[in-house]
């Protein structure tokens, strides 16, 4: 994938500036929301879809379209289809993701699902079918409410900037980054760059008396 450069600073700065920064999750609250996931094979799965998303950046569409085929662990990568823009793709995983993958693939296996089936499939009723992406959102809204209060956002989508975020917290370029969540220009994932500038900022001036 060929990354455009960004805007020139000045223009590029305005924009950041005027817009509203949005949140993230801390590790903290993404590890609440794995434990309020419940148990048994639905608990599972909610565990490992918030898991691809948090871990390797992936949309919520992506993330349910995914097949068992799609998942590459001799070389670590996940075949994205149907990306932004109807194309397909593939990115990287950690091994840190195993756990959750396996977890999930233990229940799914327990089921004779029709070969065509996605990933992450419903085991029960309509079973093999896809999830529909509006559960995933009043799932995660439900127990973000639960969690964090009434207030607090909680969706997919911030899952997939934690885990931009996360990666420039870890020193990862933009560029770099930008790459590993499939932008076409580096514009958009400056604005993660903004978040974790000033997550960053806050944590120094905690200490600075």
């Amino acid at each position: 994938m060929i990354i455009k450069p960004p805007l020139k600073w000045g223009r590029h700065q305005k924009l950041i500036t005027m817009s509203k920064i949005k949140k993230v999750f801390t590790d903290e609250q993404v590890e609440q929301l794995m434990q309020a996931s419940g148990g048994g094979a639905l608990g599972a799965r909610f565990r490992c879809i918030i898991a691809v998303m948090w871990m390797c950046g992936l949309r919520i569409g992506e993330a349910l379209d995914l097949k068992p085929s799609d998942i590459d662990w001799s070389e670590n990568k996940i075949r994205i289809r149907n990306g932004k823009g109807g194309n397909d793709d593939w990115t990287v995983m950690p091994n840190a993701f195993r756990p959750y993958y396996d977890g999930w693939m233990a229940h799914r296996k327990k089921v004779d699902l029709p070969k065509a089936s996605p990933l992450f499939c419903v085991l029960s009723k309509s079973v093999g079918k896809r999830i529909y992406p509006q559960y995933i959102w009043n799932r995660m809204k439900q127990l973000g409410k639960k969690l964090f209060g009434e207030d607090e956002p909680c969706h997919p989508h911030m899952l997939r900037r934690t885990c931009a975020t996360r990666r420039l917290h870890k020193g990862y370029d933009l560029i770099d980054v930008a790459s590993f969540l499939r932008h076409k220009t580096t514009a958009s994932t400056h604005h993660y760059l903004v978040i974790a500038n000033k997550e960053d900022l806050a944590k120094k001036a905690a200490d600075d008396w």
